[in-house]
């Protein structure tokens, strides 16, 4: 496994590089002319990419704060559920642009399931920060 920013080793699933490669898988697919006509790229086509990167951004910012009071932990896990919302957000736009579009089967399955993979995991680490650090005053 290659090293993350900082020099830290990637555990099992991690969920900042997953949206990163959710963001660039992203960008990927809706420049794609196949998948997306030039005349949406405006409309449909910068939500969605806006959604894949403003999840990067609310975990990033998540991720920043190491909680030492209810307050830190507060505002993190606030910033992990916006990232979390944004997820549910960008799959809705993917669900409109499929149908509208008719993108591959196989990409949109591909696709979906990486976004559903960073809300899930999203989830996942919520859960754990409320148990980790629940004894925060």
């Amino acid at each position: 496994m290659s090293k993350l920013e900082n020099n830290r080793t990637p555990g099992k699933y991690d969920v900042l590089q997953a949206s990163k490669e959710l963001a660039g898988y992203t960008l990927r697919i809706t420049s794609n002319e196949k998948n997306f006509p030039k005349r949406y790229r405006f409309s449909v086509v910068g939500k969605i990419q806006d959604k894949a990167l403003e999840i990067v951004d609310w975990l990033i910012m998540a991720n920043e704060i190491y909680p030492n009071t209810r307050i830190e932990l507060e505002r993190r896990t606030l910033y992990q559920k916006e990232a979390r919302a944004a997820c549910r957000s960008m799959l809705t736009l993917m669900e409109i642009a499929a149908d509208t579009f008719g993108v591959n089967a196989g990409t949109l399955e591909h696709w979906t399931g990486m976004a559903r993979d960073v809300r899930n995991h999203t989830t996942a680490w919520i859960k754990a920060d409320l148990k980790r650090f629940n004894n925060l005053k």
